[in-house]
């Protein structure tokens, strides 16, 4: 499959590092949220703060009633800590894996870790609190 990013018109693409991606309209920082489907091969990005959660990442790519967060791997990237989070609740935990390969495809540079599951949530608690 070939990845396909929802709404790529609104979105200039880093060709380094895909999480890297600056909103086209607007003063909006680089991405920072982000949903991937991995049973569709597609990624929903969102930036700042003021973006709509996961959920509604979500929602703009299936119709609201159609989505289910745990067909989706949902993720913060913390740019300080060069760590990018995956929010728990998926049916799948390869998920995780595949959500990984597909950024490793797509720029993730070796200085970024990956982190996941209740420890990595109670670790980041005050980073992750401001994300819906």
């Amino acid at each position: 499959m070939h990845l396909r990013i929802n709404n790529e018109s609104f979105w200039e693409i880093s060709a380094a590092f895909l999480l890297d991606s600056r909103f086209r309209f607007g003063d909006r920082p680089a991405v920072t949220k982000f949903v991937y489907l991995p049973t569709d091969d597609v990624l929903v990005l969102g930036s700042g703060r003021e973006t709509p959660s996961h959920k509604a990442l979500m929602s703009s790519y299936k119709a609201k009633e159609l989505t289910d967060t745990t067909h989706w791997v949902r993720g913060i990237v913390l740019r300080d800590k060069r760590i990018i989070y995956y929010r728990q609740g998926v049916q799948d935990l390869d998920w995780y894996a595949q959500t990984t390969e597909m950024l490793k495809r797509n720029g993730l540079p070796d200085s970024y870790s990956i982190a996941w599951g209740p420890d990595a949530k109670q670790k980041f608690k005050d980073e992750l609190a401001g994300f819906p």
